[in-house]
């Protein structure tokens, strides 16, 4: 199965509402899954003219986002193959299909937890410190919190991409306490949640820019 992260970030908040409003009508072909979420600036602040959508084609080359009427300040698209995944989202697995064969190579790692509102702060107190480690870990080549505001929500995610698997795996496993606490935290429904879900995804394509840089930049990709 193949899946699109595209990032886009407008000029005018409404075109970012246009699109976060009915992404899976927002390509020049339909989509078998498509979740638009918004990017979270320092982690904790929306920002209101960018929007993420992350989409699935399991029978063939994915469509373009149709964007011509809208005023676009910057773009980035990256293609992926499904490796791994774990837990549900809205009571399913949205890349469900046969995952390729995985691969220590670069690509994209989408984590999503639903959550109780009057458990944000706490979540936000745990994730900071998550963050700290998520930055200073070394194969990071980009990362940022990303709001899903989904039925059963909202939703909080997280999108991080590595130069290679192994360096994402060992953060999430092995070097980072904090990540690894907030596992446990999750695991007993400290924020309230009822729903997890991860997603390891290989690299087959990547252009444009997030931010003003291509998080894939200089990557070799995994076969298609």
């Amino acid at each position: 199965m193949v899946v699109t992260i595209d990032v886009v970030r407008f000029r005018r908040w409404r075109d970012a509402f246009r699109l976060w409003r009915r992404p899976d009508s927002s390509f020049d072909g339909r989509p078998a899954f498509a979740r638009a979420l918004v990017p979270a600036h320092r982690w904790t602040r929306p920002d209101s003219r960018a929007v993420a959508i992350v989409a699935t084609w399991p029978d063939g080359a994915p469509a373009e986002l149709d964007l011509a009427a809208l005023r676009v300040a910057e773009r980035w698209r990256g293609v992926f193959e499904v490796q791994r995944t774990h837990g549900t989202l809205n009571g399913a697995d949205p890349l469900q299909g046969r995952p390729a064969a995985p691969s220590t190579g670069p690509g994209a790692i989408w984590t999503c937890e639903n959550a109780k509102v009057r458990k944000l702060p706490a979540f936000f107190v745990q994730n900071a410190m998550v963050v700290r480690e998520l930055n200073a870990s070394p194969g990071l080549t980009g990362a940022f919190g990303v709001l899903g505001l989904w039925k059963r929500g909202p939703w909080m995610c997280t999108l991080s991409f590595w130069e290679d698997f192994d360096a994402g795996l060992a953060f999430a496993y092995r070097n980072a306490p904090a990540h690894r606490d907030a596992i446990e935290m999750v695991r007993a429904r400290a924020f309230g949640g009822t729903e997890t879900y991860f997603a390891r995804l290989g690299l087959t394509d990547s252009q444009g820019t997030i931010a003003g840089r291509d998080p894939f930049a200089g990557a070799k990709a995994v076969a298609a």
